[in-house]
């Protein structure tokens, strides 16, 4: 916790099911793309027990949770069903109430954002795209530390303990190179806003990260870095 208004949360990815979109579009549905939208909603749905209906769609459109990426067609895109199956699952199998879920939701974006900026524009080591979200790979997987100045992201960093790591894509025998250890995790994604560096910022996500390794018995960490 920062002394002046910031906190330190923890997110974990693997309970809200990863996956989401930043959208933007239309609030209205005819019959035939209700249709349309249903038979997709489905195959979202079964494996969360064919919660998500067009109705709440509908519902969650009105409330501006999801906007329809095709604004003259008024269709469902994947990424809008993406995001009605992560309501689904803050809602239904996490209990949040539903004030809750808008301030869920925009957490989510602003990790996709910052991780834009970081990984994208700053450190260029992928595409840039028009939503300027970044989405990572392993983000279903994540667990999230970010610190808040407010309602603003400041900081963040990913924490994951499922083997292959990043690391592993990038050297040929990662486990040759570690000491001896007893169970290890990687950091990842660490990105501190360019105002907020030279703070205690990343003491504070670096202090959370390691309380919640240790508590998880976790007894080394690996990162990658690069010079810039």
């Amino acid at each position: 916790q920062h002394e002046e208004r910031e906190h330190v949360l923890v997110v974990g990815a693997e309970d809200v099911a990863g996956q989401v979109a930043d959208v933007a579009g239309a609030e209205r549905f005819d019959h035939a793309e209700q249709d349309a939208a249903e038979h997709r909603a489905r195959q979202v749905a079964d494996p969360a027990e064919n919660r998500l209906t067009v109705t709440r769609l509908r519902v969650w459109v009105s409330q501006g949770w999801i906007k329809p990426a095709d604004r003259e067609a008024q269709t469902f895109s994947e990424a809008d069903l993406a995001r009605a199956a992560l309501i689904c699952n803050l809602e239904d199998e996490l209990g949040f109430a539903e004030e809750d879920v808008p301030v869920l939701l925009n957490l989510i974006d602003q990790i996709h954002g910052l991780n834009y900026e970081t990984f994208v524009e700053e450190i260029p080591q992928h595409e840039p795209n028009h939503e300027r979200r970044l989405i990572d790979r392993f983000h279903a997987e994540n667990t999230y530390f970010v610190c808040r100045d407010q309602d603003q992201v400041v900081g963040m960093l990913a924490v994951r303990a499922s083997r292959p790591f990043s690391l592993d894509d990038k050297l040929d025998n990662l486990d040759a190179l570690l000491p001896p250890h007893r169970s290890v995790c990687e950091l990842r994604l660490l990105a501190v806003r360019k105002a907020w560096r030279n703070t205690r910022v990343f003491h504070g996500l670096m202090a959370a990260a390691s309380r919640w390794g240790l508590e998880a018995g976790h007894d080394l960490a690996v990162i990658s870095g690069t010079l810039r």
